[in-house]
């Protein structure tokens, strides 16, 4: 008798787009999302020859997960993949053994590579983690631009320049290298003693809730720094002035929890910093931490 059930790796552009409609209907994503994930996979998994995994039953798909190529690390010896995992969708009556049964797969497929996963929810998070994932040692800090209030009177000497993606790269080619950068701005802060670059988006929507109403602002998410020190150290007198380049009301980003850096509150806001990450890792190299960039989060519908 013909097993009716099998996984497959998604290796046509055909396949893949069956998939996103899956998961469009499975998430409830909107079009322009499902036309980004669509897109960004084609760029980034090129070189790859997969875009991610699907489980078929007589046929129709009823589980899948999308496997973008994050970037490639450089190092002294050997490239490292890295890939990262995103819209992990099953349906409803497959959420037990046979979801464990399909993450082994894709897993044990995936075996040569590094892989994250940004956005795991509470399910996703628990099978991952017992099959070997670990959590990446980082925390996040949101805060307002209303917090900077306090700060005014002590502003110390800050520039920030936007940049091309091809002095970006003259700082990291010797680092890592993305696939692709669409939505990401680049920007080199200099400050009295020293410089670094920062890598980030504006996220199209964060919800804001206040006295009992809703509202649906833009906030600014960082992806990368190249200094983790020193952005740590200088976060009061930079997070400002990328608001205000930038022109949003609500910055975001991720920090080790030994380099947290305390913010001010306002009446109107209070700052939610040490929020541990639920960022999760599977790599041979214990305590590893990767940045977002080059993942699903580097979208900015998402």
């Amino acid at each position: 008798m013909r097993e009716s059930k099998k996984t497959e790796k998604i290796t046509n552009k055909n396949e893949l787009l069956k998939v996103i409609k899956y998961l469009e209907k499975g998430f409830n994503f909107n079009s322009p999302l499902s036309n980004r994930l669509f897109d960004l996979l084609l760029v980034n998994n090129r070189s790859l020859g997969f875009y991610g995994f699907v489980l078929y039953d007589n046929n129709l798909i009823t589980g899948a997960i999308l496997t973008p190529l994050q970037l490639i690390k450089f190092n002294q010896t050997k490239f490292e993949y890295v890939i990262n995992l995103s819209s992990w969708y099953m349906n409803k009556e497959l959420r037990g053994i046979e979801a464990i049964n399909f993450a082994k797969y894709v897993l044990n497929s995936l075996k040569d590579f590094i892989i994250t996963d940004y956005t795991p929810n509470k399910s996703a998070s628990a099978i991952f983690k017992y099959l070997g994932f670990t959590t990446m040692d980082s925390a996040s800090s949101l805060v307002s631009i209303l917090g900077c209030i306090p700060s005014m009177k002590k502003k110390q000497f800050c520039i920030i320049n936007k940049i091309s993606y091809a002095n970006f790269k003259s700082f990291t080619n010797t680092k890592f290298h993305l696939m692709s950068v669409q939505d990401i701005n680049f920007n080199k802060i200099k400050l009295r003693n020293t410089e670094f670059i920062v890598a980030g988006l504006i996220k199209k929507r964060f919800k804001w809730h206040f006295m009992g109403l809703s509202f649906y602002l833009p906030i600014y998410k960082i992806l990368w720094n190249s200094n983790d020190y020193e952005f740590s150290k200088n976060w009061k007198s930079i997070y400002f002035e990328i608001l205000k380049t930038y022109k949003c009301l609500f910055i975001e980003c991720d920090f080790k929890p030994s380099d947290m850096p305390l913010s001010w509150d306002s009446i109107f806001f209070k700052s939610k910093t040490n929020q541990q990450s639920n960022y999760l890792i599977r790599s041979g190299n214990k305590g590893e931490y990767i940045a977002p960039i080059g993942s699903e989060l580097s979208i900015d519908l998402i």
